[in-house]
């Protein structure tokens, strides 16, 4: 089935609480179609986090235990990671089909002087501030408003 805005915001929800409780996440954005509002039925759910230590999140799979899931009536059944530069991601895929993209970069990545290309295109193409605590993402975000 697949997701809808209620179901995204719900995933949003508690990968913000998780982030909240885990020191090294600075800051999460939704970003593609659904921070674009270009989202279909077989749209996934994506996620960037910036962290402290983005390879210590690639390194276990424990955190992915750590958010709670079963509050956005969701459970993870398997996962695979791909390398993107500068990023990598996590896919998750649930039970019910959906698939959250989570991905992680350097803190670095939000940097405003200068802003990486594929930052750049990535935040223009549309995105939206889940959790930013340190004020990384919206300085990101008002560096890139024309």
């Amino acid at each position: 089935m697949p997701p809808g805005p209620k179901q995204v915001e719900r995933v949003l929800h508690v990968l913000r609480d998780w982030a909240e409780q885990e020191s090294d996440v600075v800051g999460l954005l939704l970003v593609g179609s659904w921070a674009s509002g270009r989202a279909k039925d077989d749209s996934d759910i994506d996620v960037m986090a910036l962290a402290a230590n983005p390879a210590r999140f690639r390194e276990t799979e424990d955190w992915i235990h750590d958010i709670a899931w079963e509050d956005a009536g969701l459970s993870v059944r398997e996962w695979l990671d791909e390398d993107y530069g500068v990023v990598w991601s996590r896919h998750l895929l649930c039970e019910s089909g959906l698939e959250v993209e989570l991905s992680f970069a350097e803190v670095t990545w939000a940097a405003v002087d200068p802003v990486d290309p594929g930052t750049v295109k990535l935040v223009r193409s549309g995105c939206r501030i889940v959790y930013d605590p340190c004020g990384h993402v919206s300085s990101l975000i008002s560096a890139l408003r024309p």
